[in-house]
């Protein structure tokens, strides 16, 4: 099948822009829906609970940790069972999500993860500031999508 002259120059265009715009980049991609699992224990490895971010980018779901138990992992895992208000030890962090956790003190403990496609487990901090620690002084939790700010 021979082209005509005017589809020949389009198609020729048409590679041309191809190749230097490339595939879509990351940021094209669609952004995964927020979330994180907080956990009982260090090193993201015993007794957890998941929570989902907003649909929206740009809003943030804000809450306290006030009858929440850690309720996923086996039952013979630490922490199965137990509230997670001043309990958390650690968090996994899923692709392309900001969380914040709110201590004792009205302070706000940042993480957040810009991967397209592997988690992050965080060990919540200890003794940062003066005297001052996360593990285990959590009260509420912010997430959000990580392009939200």
């Amino acid at each position: 099948m021979t082209l005509s002259p005017r589809r020949s120059v389009i198609a020729t265009l048409l590679l041309a822009l191809t190749a230097i715009v490339g595939t879509a980049s990351p940021a094209a991609a669609a952004e995964p829906r927020p979330s994180f699992q907080i956990f009982y224990g260090p090193d993201c490895a015993t007794a957890y609970r998941t929570y989902l971010g907003p649909t929206t980018v740009g809003v943030i779901r804000d809450e306290p940790w006030i009858n929440d138990t850690f309720n996923a992992s086996s039952a013979s895992s630490p922490g199965y069972g137990q509230e997670i208000f001043e309990n958390a030890a650690s968090t996994r962090i899923q692709p392309r999500t900001r969380v914040a956790i709110l201590d004792s003190y009205g302070d706000w403990w940042w993480a957040s993860n810009s991967s397209y496609s592997t988690s992050r487990c965080v060990n919540l901090a200890t003794g940062f500031a003066p005297d001052r620690s996360i593990r285990n002084d959590n009260n509420g939790f912010k997430v959000t999508a990580y392009n939200t700010f």
